[in-house]
């Protein structure tokens, strides 16, 4: 008895310890595994010091060599409707964040541009979301209290090509 479970636990470490193969390297160099480009649905962190909130996510796309991408963002009030607003201070500088992981995580942070509008009161703006020296993208809270909506499109079109469309709101106090 003992020596068929001595023999059962060597044959399951040794099984296991096996190489998977479809990872390695063909001649030449080239990855049998390509890149994936379709990650499901990337998921954007809004925050300042003091808090953190998860935009929406109105619409996204992953580029292939059969698909391109051409989103539309749509206006964020029908899409915040119950969402939580972050509160921030005025002039507070709000980052942006993709939360995923790994791999993920490494190649959807950088994102190649951010275009983002700003809804107030009857007012509509393009707000700049500048890359800073971290590599996170942000911008500063307007100084006027209120509550804010803001709607954007992020693109990759380096790694991995891509658009998401996002949006949240903010109320300045």
């Amino acid at each position: 008895m003992k020596k068929s479970v001595l023999f059962f636990i060597l044959f399951l470490l040794t099984a296991c310890s096996q190489t998977d193969k479809s990872f390695e390297n063909q001649p030449g160099g080239a990855p049998i595994q390509t890149t994936k480009q379709n990650f499901g649905k990337p998921d954007l962190q809004v925050g300042i010091d003091s808090g953190v909130t998860m935009a929406i996510i109105d619409k996204y796309c992953w580029e292939d060599e059969n698909k391109t991408c051409n989103i539309e963002p749509d206006k964020p009030h029908d899409l915040l409707l119950g969402a939580f607003s972050l509160t921030v201070p005025a002039g507070e500088e709000i980052r942006f964040r993709i939360n995923a992981k790994s791999f993920e995580e490494l190649v959807l942070k950088d994102m190649d541009s951010v275009t983002m509008t700003q809804f107030f009161k009857s007012e509509e703006s393009q707000i700049e979301v500048p890359v800073g020296e971290d590599g996170n993208r942000s911008f500063i809270a307007p100084n006027e209290k209120g509550r804010y909506f803001y709607s954007g499109l992020i693109r990759w079109d380096s790694e991995v090509k891509g658009e998401a469309s996002f949006a949240f709101s903010i109320i300045v106090k």
